[in-house]
């Protein structure tokens, strides 16, 4: 009797060899009350010589009621951004472990919305869940001096407590290369 010849499934892995690929989170971003807002973003400094491509990202609600979401490219946000130091390569078989070159920032209780940029996604979160971008579709290129910003939306007068994750590949430019 012969058998069914199954092909192996190979295990879905990360392209590492792409570039560099990391992964980092904001610390707690807070809002209370219907004006109170909170952003998340990666900013590609002009002088970093890579192109940022966005994997995925996530944002978990941690609280009992509904919040927006919504998704700028290159906007100018108010607030005093602190630099997140939650920030890793995912490859930890590298050695010495490469630095991030982005920097992931965020602010908390702001009431301003964001300035110029492009509004490219809206979405709901529902309460006690994360909501989690599509994965491995070749996400948003940033070039140096670009950057792309979650911003939280307070629908009502509650306190809202959320996280919001990146995960990314930083690829080297390559100067005169083909255009």
């Amino acid at each position: 009797m012969l058998g069914l010849i199954k092909k192996k499934r190979q295990p879905r892995t990360v392209n590492t060899s792409r570039g560099h690929y990391f992964i980092g989170q904001t610390d707690a971003l807070i809002m209370e009350g219907q004006k109170q807002n909170a952003w998340g973003g990666l900013y590609n400094p002009a002088e970093s010589g890579i192109a940022v491509v966005i994997d995925t990202f996530t944002v978990s609600n941690f609280s009992s009621q509904f919040f927006n979401v919504e998704m700028w490219v290159n906007p100018k946000l108010t607030g005093k951004g602190t630099t997140s130091s939650f920030l890793h390569p995912a490859d930890l078989s590298l050695n010495p472990l490469p630095q991030p070159r982005v920097n992931l920032q965020y602010a908390s209780q702001i009431t301003e919305n964001p300035i110029g940029g492009v509004n490219v996604m809206n979405r709901i979160v529902p309460p006690n869940s994360t909501f989690m971008s599509d994965s491995g579709k070749s996400g948003i290129t940033i070039p140096p001096g670009g950057s792309v910003a979650i911003f939280l939306r307070s629908p009502g007068p509650f306190k809202y407590e959320s996280r919001i994750v990146f995960r990314w590949w930083e690829d080297a430019i390559e100067v005169g290369g083909p255009q």
